[in-house]
């Protein structure tokens, strides 16, 4: 059975991910500062499923000096390591202004430097071997930004940077190097949101629905398969489609964001227009018309070669020049 590592197997996203990989026959060795009730309980059910191996072996990665001699041990008892799942991770949210030094420090050490020293390590035992899959666990916090995440949100854009430049230097050894980029998934961490937070989350993605641990998986155990012989250097998106969104932005420099957006963005650009009587749901949009001369980037993201008038549905991902002059290929890009 090939050997796969996963960090912060001991709850959540880790352990829900190192299930799933014994199901389809790794020998799945889960890192974490501690053992867990949940994950003891999961062990003992993968061992009398007869699918896989799990198996636990403590390590804080966030003792960057332990994690060479880490290495090393899972080698000699373990043998060649197939792939690496980079999941543990510190969700630090607060103000940056506020934040203390150290609290900064352990974010960045944790979430950023920790992966890449484990993964220089663990990545030599892939080049012995001529292959191997590393994935790195990001977040959409990394491409969107949110208020109080900045910390955090810096750690996994670098994670997203690392994953696509490491995967040039590895792949013509043979290694794929990927990344998924979850939004907001139902765990025990947002099962402590109240019941109006939850549902402002799951209007604003696309199918109305939080993304599950088992998305997350999936996603993961697919990078890892055969199926996933061409892929690498990408980053998968799994949000329930939270990130489809676009925005026209009143100075024109950067267009696709968050379409609520648009209501700041827009702040006394917009003028009444009433839905059309052949959107079905009339009663649930909102249409905002901006008039005036588009930028450069405007034009390319909507697909118009003249200024004209653009109408944004918002809550929606359509964009259409009233003045019928959008073209198909970039606008239907968008659209889709």
């Amino acid at each position: 059975m090939p050997n796969v590592v996963v960090t912060g197997a001991s709850r959540g996203l880790g352990l829900g991910v190192a299930h799933k990989l014994t199901t389809v026959g790794y020998n799945v060795i889960g890192i974490a500062r501690r053992d867990s009730e949940r994950l003891s309980s999961v062990m003992r059910q993968v061992e009398r499923s007869g699918q896989g191996s799990l198996h636990f072996r403590p390590c804080d990665l966030a003792n960057i000096s332990d994690i060479p001699d880490l290495a090393k041990r899972l080698r000699r008892e373990f043998g060649a390591i197939y792939a690496l799942v980079n999941n543990a991770g510190l969700g630090t949210s607060g103000v940056l202004a506020t934040m203390h030094d150290a609290r900064i420090e352990l974010t960045v050490r944790l979430n950023t430097v920790s992966p890449l020293v484990l993964t220089k390590y663990v990545a030599r035992s892939m080049m012995a071997n001529a292959g191997g899959r590393i994935v790195n666990v990001g977040s959409i916090v990394g491409f969107t930004g949110y208020s109080g995440l900045s910390v955090y949100g810096a750690t996994k854009a670098a994670i997203i940077g690392f994953t696509r430049c490491l995967s040039r230097e590895l792949g013509p050894l043979g290694i794929h190097v990927n990344a998924v980029a979850p939004g907001f998934v139902d765990t025990e961490m947002t099962r402590g949101l109240s019941d109006e937070q939850r549902e402002q989350v799951v209007r604003r993605s696309a199918l109305r629905r939080l993304a599950e641990v088992d998305d997350i998986a999936n996603a993961v155990e697919f990078l890892l398969s055969g199926k996933a012989r061409n892929i690498t250097g990408t980053v998968m998106t799994i949000d329930a489609g939270k990130m489809r969104r676009v925005e026209l932005d009143e100075d024109g420099a950067f267009p696709i964001v968050e379409l609520e957006l648009i209501r700041s963005s827009l702040r006394g650009k917009p003028s009444a227009s009433s839905a059309r009587a052949s959107t079905p749901s009339r009663s649930r949009r909102r249409h905002v018309r901006w008039k005036g001369q588009m930028s450069l980037q405007k034009r390319l993201v909507c697909g118009c070669n003249m200024p004209g008038v653009i109408e944004a549905v918002v809550s929606g991902v359509s964009i259409a020049d009233t003045e019928g002059r959008a073209e198909d290929g970039p606008l239907q890009k968008i659209r889709g």
